[in-house]
């Protein structure tokens, strides 16, 4: 279930893309265009609020991940490179090789809280 936080900024980041919408609506000369934005404007207020929790979410997943992936990529190409000199301090070695699985298992982490996340969400982000 989203964070009450999360529900209240949905809903204010709801309310405000909906009435935005309908002021642009206002805005125009009467006609088509004007119509259907009046009408649309509350279920996007509704749209907007409820997929909010969401879409912040997988954003949040999409840059932590990015950013494992790079420290994981740096940290395993020291690794590599501490393999291949041969004359690497076994200290640093091992520490390098220890940050590189506690890299990895911070991924993993990641990834079984996004999923939960979205267990979550699916049962209503309302």
């Amino acid at each position: 279930m989203p964070k009450n936080n999360q529900k209240i900024t949905g809903g204010a980041v709801g309310a405000s893309g909906g009435t935005s919408i309908a002021s642009i609506a206002l805005l125009l000369p009467d006609g088509f265009w004007k119509s259907a934005l009046v009408v649309i404007s509350p279920i996007l207020t509704i749209a907007i609020s409820y997929f909010w929790p969401v879409v912040t979410d997988e954003i949040r997943y999409y840059v932590g991940n990015r950013r494992l992936n790079s420290r994981i990529a740096k940290t395993q190409k020291l690794v590599d490179r501490l393999l291949a000199s041969g004359n690497a301090d076994p200290a640093v070695l091992q520490r390098a090789q220890e940050v590189l699985s506690t890299l990895t298992m911070s991924q993993v982490n990641l990834a079984a809280d996004n999923i939960q996340q979205v267990a979550s969400n699916a049962g209503g982000a309302t």
